[in-house]
């Protein structure tokens, strides 16, 4: 049964819940298939009968395979979902990770992560060539509230040919939603409020 205290020494600091029958052996859930002892006793628990049965690092290495095949997934979650299509976009012009990194103010690791684990490759431009500038990027870019200025930083390309390359820009801008800025009251001992 899951408590807030530890069974054997009733510290109520760094509990952790055993199960009796261990998951990776059928057992379940259940409350009462549940011991709750503190970090130090469960390592004491897990010592008192060694053997696969009871080797704690080798239920949880069972436990992880188990939930592996059953489609969990481990680690961090995602965070920089919102970016990629951004990433995209200065990948395919030929941008590098540094600039990107510069550009997003991350890390040049964390962007060669993400190219790496979303199979987002640089377009190879050929020496001597003359990149093209993509339209429908500038639009999809202008639709999302960037301003011209915005979108010329990061296409690295001069402001007038975001004007040339799509004359209907100021159609096609939509202007970013502000948002409110709310007011902080802190209340000070005599009960009067004080706007910070």
């Amino acid at each position: 049964m899951k408590l807030c205290f530890c069974v054997i020494c009733g510290t109520n600091k760094n509990l952790e819940h055993h199960h009796i029958k261990p998951v990776s052996r059928g057992g379940d859930d259940h409350q009462h298939n549940f011991i709750t002892l503190c970090d130090e006793h469960h390592g004491m628990i897990h010592q008192i009968r060694p053997g696969a049965w009871n080797d704690r690092k080798e239920l949880i290495k069972e436990g992880r395979r188990i939930a592996q095949e059953e489609g969990v997934k481990f680690g961090a979650k995602q965070k920089y979902e919102h970016l990629l299509p951004q990433i995209k976009d200065m990948r395919e012009m030929g941008w590098g990770y540094g600039t990107i990194a510069r550009d997003l103010e991350m890390h040049r690791s964390t962007i060669q992560t993400i190219c790496n684990r979303e199979g987002i490759e640089k377009k190879k431009i050929a020496p001597g060539g003359i990149p093209r500038i993509n339209a429908d990027i500038i639009i999809r870019y202008a639709e999302k509230g960037y301003g011209a200025t915005k979108i010329a930083k990061i296409m690295n390309i001069h402001r007038a040919s975001i004007y040339r390359i799509v004359p209907n820009f100021a159609e096609v801008y939509r202007e970013p939603v502000e948002k409110k800025k709310e007011k902080k009251y802190r209340k000070l001992s005599s009960g009067q409020l004080v706007l910070l």
